[in-house]
């Protein structure tokens, strides 16, 4: 089972990740310009705290919450791998 970080980025904004300091490194953010607020092992409350954790701080929502977007990457991860089975048959 994953668990799921929900992060700040200091005077930017709140989001989720399963890899955050590997997702912030790759955004460029370095490591002493984030904390860690909450880690919980399930997306749909991911979703919920990071909105919690958005309204306390003052960052407008996301547009789309974390769990429907982490959604839609397994489900394309998913295809894509039946894709390429196809084409390797």
């Amino acid at each position: 089972m994953s668990q799921h970080f929900i992060y700040h980025i200091i005077g930017k904004r709140v989001g989720v990740s399963t890899n955050v300091q590997k997702y912030l490194a790759e955004e460029g953010v370095e490591p002493d310009a984030y904390t860690i607020l909450q880690i919980t092992s399930s997306a749909k409350n991911a979703s919920e705290l990071e909105r919690e954790w958005q309204e306390r701080l003052g960052y407008p929502p996301s547009p789309i919450p974390y769990h429907k977007t982490l959604y839609k990457v397994h489900v394309k991860k998913h295809y894509q791998k039946i894709r390429e089975k196809r084409m390797h048959s």
